[in-house]
């Protein structure tokens, strides 16, 4: 499968979303940071939110993920080329595991990306920062090398599919769809007690502030 094929693909599967699901999405209070890194130790446990609705989340894994040039950036893939800063610089030889945690509602075949993030450090975030906001037009974010990123026009076709949330592109870039589709996102920086950098997340305004476990 080609790279603008993949792509095109998220795109139209975020426009097919009904509009009172969209509506939804941007009144609710989103869940912060610290919500979301919580939920990675209980997985396995099904969830209410946005009132009793049940929510069970399921878990997506790159290991061994590498920046050639030591710098990561948080964007659209494709449509944020060769523009954002990089938020976080990292050794090159050092393996990162990228993690995408995926929704499903209630009965209903509707499955979405909640969240990404990517490990810096294996120590635990305390506190948390926002970076920046980015916009997607793609249906689909990444966490990147610089240099990768600027070399994605030669890395077609896609490179192994890993799964069908979560795929690497190009040696350097791990991409993955964006719960509702195009729009704008947070980037956020987790921090541990010594004040580095641990954690990339970017939330996609799928689970709630009010997400809890279900009695």
């Amino acid at each position: 499968m080609g790279l603008m094929r993949w792509l095109n693909r998220n795109r139209l599967a975020a426009m097919e979303d009904d509009e009172p699901a969209e509506e939804e999405a941007a009144t609710t209070a989103a869940a912060p940071p610290e919500t979301l890194y919580r939920l990675l130790s209980r997985l396995d446990t099904t969830y209410v939110d946005d009132g009793d609705e049940p929510v069970r989340f399921e878990r997506h894994e790159v290991r061994g993920l590498r920046f050639p040039d030591g710098q990561v950036v948080v964007c659209d893939p494709l449509a944020s080329r060769g523009g954002p800063d990089p938020v976080a610089q990292v050794d090159p030889e050092q393996d990162h595991v990228v993690e995408v945690i995926a929704a499903r509602r209630g009965d209903a075949d509707d499955t979405r990306n909640a969240f990404a993030l990517l490990r810096l450090r294996e120590s635990e975030p305390v506190s948390w920062s926002i970076e920046f906001d980015f916009r997607v037009d793609t249906a689909t974010a990444c966490f990147a090398s610089r240099q990768a990123l600027d070399a994605l026009e030669d890395a077609e076709p896609l490179v192994d599919a890993l799964d069908a949330r979560l795929q690497v592109l190009h040696e350097g870039v791990a991409a993955f769809a964006t719960g509702y589709g195009d729009g704008w996102y947070g980037c956020w920086l987790g921090a541990d007690a010594e004040g580095q950098a641990v954690v990339i997340l970017t939330p996609f305004d799928i689970v709630s502030a009010s997400v809890a476990p279900a009695p």
